[in-house]
């Protein structure tokens, strides 16, 4: 239990003292990132403009515990519309998106982010195993006392 509790104040000491160097923030609950699709054009109605992109969610707890591909989406900065496959060829019948909408995968960082809590803890256990195959076993080749 203590051994639990080392790490835990391990892993907030780093992010509550060192959040201006980390490259990976610790947060709590979800965050969402937006990715745009540079080569479509956005979409413009009334007032607002609508960027068309993909969207990825990761969950958070100190690290990222898991990434949600949340998929094609319109955004104008204050909501997100998912789009599913009939929004999108209606969209393309208007003329609105093009006929052959680029494809994307998601970067390698999302998903460093978002399993960071499990490389973390990876990192732990791996270390700890390392360290307990170190450790020098108890000498064999004691001398008994003759009676």
């Amino acid at each position: 239990m203590k051994k639990l509790l080392k790490i835990f104040l391990l892993i907030a000491a780093f992010g509550f003292f060192n959040t201006a160097h980390a490259k990976i923030p610790l947060f709590f609950g979800d965050q969402d990132y937006f990715e745009n699709i540079e080569s479509v054009q956005p979409i413009k109605d009334g007032k607002d403009t609508y960027k068309f992109g993909y969207r990825v969610s990761i969950k958070w707890f100190l690290a990222g515990i898991y990434a949600k591909d949340e998929g094609y989406v319109l955004t104008n900065a204050n909501t997100y519309i998912p789009l599913n496959e009939e929004m999108i060829a209606e969209l393309q019948a208007m003329g609105e998106l093009p006929k052959e909408i680029p494809t994307y995968s998601l970067p390698v960082d999302y998903y460093l982010k978002g399993y960071s809590l499990w490389i973390i803890i990876a990192g732990f256990v791996i270390f700890g195993l390392i360290k307990s195959r170190k450790k020098k076993p108890a000498e064999e080749n004691t001398v008994e006392p003759t009676a």
